[in-house]
This record gives C-alpha cells, structure tokens and sequence, in this order.
C-alpha cells in the first residue's frame, strides 16, 4: 500500500508499506532506504520483502524521502547540498509515524539498504 506521512517540516513523504496478512500486533518493522539520493523505490517483486512479511511477520517500510526520483523536480532537489541531512530527518519522522500506528510496535525497529 502506498501510504504518507509528515517529515519535520510539513513535507509529505510517500512510503510503500508492506504489511503481513495475518499479523500478530504489535507487528516488528523493518525500513528499506534506497540507494541513491537520487533513486526511487517503487512497487516490484522482493522476494526479501517476501521473506520479511510473509514468512517472518514482519511489516517493511520503503520510503521515497526527499530527493528521490519520481516526484517531480522540486522534491528531487529537496536534499541538495546543506538541505541532505533533511532526507535523514525524514526516516526520523517515519519513525514518530511508525509510534501513531497501533499495529506497528514503535520499540522493534531495524534499518537496512545501501
């Protein structure tokens, strides 16, 4: 499912959420970041992503933060020179986004990608 939520500073960031069929909440997280800046995740066949969510139970997050492609030219730019800490700010607020979802358990997080 392609869902939103608000970086640090109002921007709407989109993330593909990939949630277990039968989940037991709270539901552990993992987050892919892309490689890139300028790259972009998009909707495809993972069969990591397979591993993670239907055979672990796990829900995968894979945010396009700022500076991916894909998103027109204004959010490409957003992460240029002194604004690249910003896209880093936005995993931040995914994180403060994972704590609203009841059925994501804010307190097991991993991190991965490259």
């Amino acid at each position: 499912t392609l869902e939103r939520f608000n970086s640090f500073d109002g921007v709407s960031v989109p993330v593909f959420y990939y949630k277990p069929r039968n989940p037991t909440s709270p539901i552990p997280v993992v987050i892919h970041i892309h490689g890139g800046p300028e790259s972009q995740v998009t909707p495809t066949f993972n069969p990591l992503y397979q591993c993670f969510v239907n055979h672990l139970g796990i829900a995968l997050l894979d945010p396009n933060v700022r500076g991916s492609s894909g998103y027109g030219k204004k959010y490409l730019l957003m992460d240029n020179c002194e604004k690249r800490e910003d896209s880093v700010k936005d995993i931040g607020a995914l994180l403060d986004w994972i704590k609203t979802r009841p059925e994501l358990d804010a307190s097991r997080v991993a991190v991965f990608g490259g």
